[in-house]
């Protein structure tokens, strides 16, 4: 038995960030407050993923230093088929608090001022219950596409040694992350795209389907 799901995005589910500190120095952790707020009348459903948990694994924030794009370094996963135990429930009025820490994913080695916000563009964020049926996956039945953005914070950090992480495919660069980011970038920019190290990752494999 799973359970048939919709999507209700950004009208059910409210992000927050908050900051204890708002002046980091490099030996200092970047960590933030994310609070995730159920406005609507049901329970809901939120990918896990969607969910930082101290540790990232995926590109959740858009981070800017001096109004320039900070990159992700931190790790990506390529996932299956989500089911019901890829999903955290959230009931109704409920809140839910955990911590991001962001200098371990996001190349932080400069120092000014720099601006963040929870933007998750994934095209599944978050699912109310519609109804259940005999099957043995979670299957969407919205074909809107969405994000969800958080209100946007501004923090004064020291820049700090890189922590980018190293890539499999030898004699490339990051120029971009992420599936969609590669398929941008080659479109844009084909001479860097072919030395992009995602891009040689995702292309030779073409999951997800781009074609």
């Amino acid at each position: 038995m799973a359970i048939m799901v919709a999507n209700v995005y950004g009208s059910c589910l409210q992000v927050k960030i908050l900051s204890v500190h708002s002046v980091f120095d490099k030996t200092q952790d970047v960590v933030v407050e994310m609070q995730y707020n159920n406005t609507s009348n049901d329970t809901i459903s939120i990918y896990k993923w969607c969910l930082p948990n101290n540790e990232l694994n995926d590109p959740l924030f858009k981070v800017t230093c001096s109004n320039v794009p900070v990159n992700y370094v931190g790790p990506l996963i390529k996932r299956r088929e989500p089911t019901i135990e890829d999903m955290i429930s959230l009931e109704a009025g409920k809140t839910k608090i955990i911590q991001a820490r962001l200098s371990s994913a996001y190349d932080m080695t400069k120092t000014g001022i720099y601006s963040i916000q929870y933007d998750m563009s994934a095209e599944r964020i978050v699912f109310k219950h519609a109804r259940t049926f005999e099957s043995t996956l979670v299957r969407d039945i919205s074909k809107s596409q969405s994000g969800l953005q958080s209100n946007i914070i501004e923090l004064t950090i020291e820049g700090r040694p890189n922590r980018q992480r190293e890539q499999i495919v030898i004699d490339t660069y990051d120029y971009a992350y992420g599936q969609m980011a590669s398929t941008s970038l080659a479109l844009s920019t084909p001479s860097k795209a072919i030395m992009n190290a995602d891009s040689h990752e995702y292309f030779a494999e073409n999951l997800p389907v781009l074609l």
